[in-house]
């Protein structure tokens, strides 16, 4: 029997990798769940936290010969005993947090289809005109700004089949300094007896 894992599609501000009490009842198999992850378009949740008991050096002596013989954070040891909290991971996966902890530009969450929109109030707190949260301001407008530069790509991208276009972008959005990895479309050339390019192509009636 294939072997299936809950996929996430919700996102939790305050525990991105760790969604508690949400409605996503998604399986994927597997072997899916271990593509999306290796391509970055999904995470492992955190499932719990452990606590381990290390020794590092002391920060306060260093280990220094001298310095430790005097030292009383370390007790003249050269080491300290220091507790470090330790992410236990479980086999589901989420796609809206990249791997950095924060929400995905490239998904959303599955609720009621809606349209991200700048309006007055958001360029005017992105400048400190006035309010509060001149910050989340800039993060809808650039938001907003790689939404239509993606759909506008997209309508670019001569190959249609969406799962290579993501693939694409996820790449492409790592460094944005290289050329788009597929191919777009070019612009005809301008030819007045076919009706074609951009002085010419004036529509046709179908």
């Amino acid at each position: 029997m294939t072997k299936t894992v809950l996929q996430h599609t919700c996102f939790q501000a305050e525990h991105p990798l760790s969604p508690v009490g949400c409605n996503c009842r998604k399986y994927v198999p597997a072997t899916e769940a271990d593509r999306l992850i290796g391509e970055g378009l999904a995470q492992l949740i955190i499932a719990s936290y452990k606590t381990l008991t290390v020794e590092e050096s002391c920060p306060t002596c260093g280990e220094d010969e001298k310095l430790r013989r005097s030292c009383t954070h370390c007790r003249t040891t050269g080491t300290v005993q220091v507790n470090k909290k330790i992410a236990v991971y479980g086999d589901a996966i989420i796609v809206t947090v990249g791997q950095t902890g924060k929400r995905q530009s490239n998904t959303t969450a599955k609720k009621t289809p809606r349209s991200p929109t700048i309006e007055a109030g958001h360029m005017m707190r992105s400048i400190g005109a006035y309010g509060k949260g001149s910050e989340t301001a800039i993060e809808r407008i650039n938001e907003y700004e790689i939404l239509t530069l993606k759909e506008r790509i997209r309508l670019l991208v001569a190959a249609l089949d969406l799962k290579t276009f993501e693939a694409a972008w996820t790449l492409w959005e790592s460094d944005t300094s290289k050329e788009f990895p597929l191919v777009l479309r070019s612009e005809p050339v301008d030819d007045a007896r076919k009706g074609e390019g951009r002085r010419f192509d004036y529509g046709r009636p179908v």
